[in-house]
């Protein structure tokens, strides 16, 4: 059964029924020992599907962006599979030295100290997932929005003041970002998405149309497993099929305390998560973020204007709440 539990209160899929015998690369040394990486993958909680004679899956983790990435990826050939594996981590690697705010080698890190001074010169990527974040920030009301960093720092009225995505100033033709002084940006609530609807095109350029992404929370299923309709997503007691798109959850459990109102500085806590399903992992990503910050009578008018989004609220207990009453997407319930 291609069945992948997402457990309200880890966020996390359930246990891989054939755990890898040695440590993955890029884990950090606590997950590194075999009883950490069985940790780990019990943490991820996947049960892989049954294939048919001759079909391969190769399935692997390794912790990048702060969080644990798993991948799994069926083919005819298991070298073809492993080489596949190898194209995801690569790119979310190239990705990591240009978007992650943990480096202070990163272009972000040097684009948040540079940019003050004088326009910033930006990678192709980081210029291009700018430009996306400022639509969808523009979208969502500003619920999501990567200025938010100076609150994430120090939550002040000072710190509030520098938010905003409208104050960043966007240059095409050179492809540059100038930030106002005190202004810093966290692409946090969308970079994994982007990263991973980086890495979907590599396995498609190899000729792999099977294969199931779960980075922190943000999934992305290509194509099915042989004789499937789809990889089935357990939400609690309801399934859903995926193909070819994305599922994004977004809530406070693991840490709570950590996502911010950019409007308004407010922490935001809430009992539910937030699932999102879009083709597109980054903006499955930036969505389900903003949903989360939105109260009920904003989510409310949200949906009004975008019917065409699939979105759930995950409560405790395992029962899901559809966000967009206009949603006719197929879904299983299972009973217990």
């Amino acid at each position: 059964m291609d069945l992948l539990k997402l457990n309200f209160n880890s966020l996390r899929t359930a246990k891989a029924r054939r755990p890898a015998r040695h440590a993955p690369p890029g884990l950090p040394t606590s997950l590194s020992t075999a009883k950490g990486l069985r940790r780990a993958l019990a943490a991820l909680s996947l049960l892989c599907p049954a294939l048919p004679l001759g079909a391969a899956s190769v399935e692997r983790v390794q912790y990048l962006m702060g969080t644990l990435c798993y991948v799994q990826v069926l083919s005819p050939e298991k070298e073809t599979a492993w080489r596949g594996t190898e194209a995801v981590f690569s790119e979310i690697q190239r990705l990591e030295r240009l978007l992650s705010t943990y480096r202070s080698d990163s272009e972000i890190s040097r684009l948040n100290g540079a940019a003050k001074n004088r326009p910033f010169s930006c990678s192709r990527d980081l210029y291009r997932l700018m430009e996306l974040s400022q639509e969808l920030s523009k979208k969502l009301g500003g619920t999501f929005d990567p200025t938010v960093r100076p609150l994430l720092i120090e939550n002040t009225p000072d710190a509030l003041a520098k938010v905003g995505m409208e104050k960043v100033h966007f240059f095409p033709k050179t492809q540059s970002l100038w930030l106002p002084p005190g202004m810093s940006l966290d692409l946090g609530g969308i970079g994994k998405g982007y990263a991973v609807d980086r890495a979907v095109p590599l396995l498609k350029k190899m000729d792999i149309s099977s294969a199931l992404i779960n980075f922190g929370g943000m999934l992305y299923a290509l194509g099915h497993p042989p004789g499937k309709k789809g990889w089935e997503i357990l939400l609690g007691s309801t399934s859903l099929f995926l193909s070819d798109c994305a599922l994004s959850v977004s809530g406070d459990s693991q840490k709570p305390g950590h996502i911010k109102d950019p409007r308004s500085g407010k922490t935001i806590s809430r009992p539910e998560a937030v699932a999102v399903l879009r083709s597109s992992a980054a903006e499955a990503d930036a969505l389900s973020t903003g949903l989360f910050v939105m109260d009920n009578k904003e989510r409310k008018e949200f949906f009004k204007n975008h019917p065409e989004i699939s979105a759930w609220a995950m409560l405790p207990g395992g029962k899901i709440s559809p966000l967009n009453a206009e949603d006719t997407t197929k879904i299983v319930v299972r009973r217990k």
